[in-house]
């Protein structure tokens, strides 16, 4: 048995490893045996080329990688070409705390889908502890499938598909380099405020992204809906086909913003409705970077009862009056809000 004992500066942060005869280590799956320690994996590096009985020729390096939960990945070539014929080596893993991870791993595990940055974040990091040793995995940034800092998540995934009904909550192809995330809505956080990603954004079945966004080789489109009063809806929409892009009933914030993947991105239509006052509507054809739809309430002179819940209590429409209020309640609903302003008034 040959053992190898990489240490660090703490036992929370060893990790101990063996190997039994003389073997490639490529692909030797090595778990931790407690929950303090970490997993490592060793790749042989060089040959073993036997001689006489007595007479081995020793590696001349071996490279391993180590992550733990809560750090970054780390990774380092050992010198194994001197020391006694035991082949044993000894080098320090010397291990820096992954910023941003709030969760617990376990939290991370019982997640079903990715809503924000903050979340993308920490499934990258147990993405992570999946790919140690394999080889898309270490060919980037010395082990980083992303990087984190200042507010600024950072991938380098050829292609990120975000689906709103994907099969899994995050899933990963080494071979193509392709992420996909389950998410209807991914957005910013006070933690991760922008997200950085060097390949193609695919937003499918609904899937949305609302924050501040960047991309290499392309120009992304961002929809900025500000004066957005609380408590009306808010309807954005493929102007062509009426395919939701979002919806958002009882708003609580003045501004919304939604971002387009860069490509061609259909005229979209921005609808606002408010109880008791017009409805703010417009076509708007996108262009590259922030696109930008300021709203304003105007009372509509049309309604006669003002109270929104003394409307959506009606049983009965006995009059012209309680018609028009009725349908400019129920343009609050999505369905609603897609229709339009389905009845006018004018004078009496």
């Amino acid at each position: 048995v040959r053992a190898y004992d990489s240490r660090s500066t703490t036992a929370a942060q060893k990790c101990k490893f063996a190997e039994t005869g003389f073997v490639d280590f490529l692909d030797t799956d090595l778990a931790p045996t407690t929950d303090s320690e970490g997993k490592m994996q060793i790749t042989h590096i060089g040959a073993i080329a036997t001689g006489g009985s007595a007479s081995i020729t020793r590696y001349t390096g071996q490279r391993f990688t180590f992550q733990k939960f809560g750090y970054r990945v780390y990774g380092a070539t050992v010198d194994m070409s001197s020391g006694d014929n035991d082949l044993s080596a000894f080098t320090p893993v010397i291990l820096t705390e992954q910023a941003g991870i709030a969760r617990t791993q376990a939290a991370i595990n019982t997640a079903t889908t990715v809503t924000s940055f903050q979340d993308l974040l920490e499934e990258l990091h147990v993405l992570a502890l999946a790919q140690v040793g394999a080889a898309s995995y270490n060919a980037f940034g010395g082990g980083n499938l992303f990087t984190f800092e200042g507010g600024v998540l950072t991938t380098n995934f050829t292609t990120v598909n975000v689906d709103a009904t994907a099969a899994s909550k995050i899933s990963y192809n080494s071979t193509t380099n392709t992420l996909t995330l389950k998410s209807s809505v991914l957005t910013d956080t006070a933690t991760v405020t922008r997200w950085v990603n060097s390949g193609a954004i695919n937003l499918q079945n609904g899937a949305q992204i609302q924050g501040l966004y960047s991309a290499s080789g392309a120009s992304n489109k961002i929809l900025e809906i500000n004066g957005v009063t609380d408590g009306s809806s808010l309807y954005v929409g493929n102007n062509a086909t009426g395919i939701t892009t979002l919806f958002q009933a009882n708003t609580n914030q003045s501004t919304y913003r939604v971002y387009f993947a860069p490509g061609t991105t259909p005229a979209q239509l921005v609808a606002r409705e408010l109880y008791p006052f017009q409805r703010s509507a417009q076509v708007v054809t996108l262009v590259d970077g922030l696109n930008v739809v300021n709203l304003v309430d105007i009372p509509d002179i049309g309604i006669t009862e003002e109270d929104l819940a003394t409307v959506l209590a009606y049983t009965e429409i006995e009059t012209p009056s309680k018609f028009y209020d009725r349908t400019a309640a129920f343009r609050l609903t999505e369905q609603g809000i897609k229709l339009g302003q389905m009845v006018a008034r004018s004078g009496t």
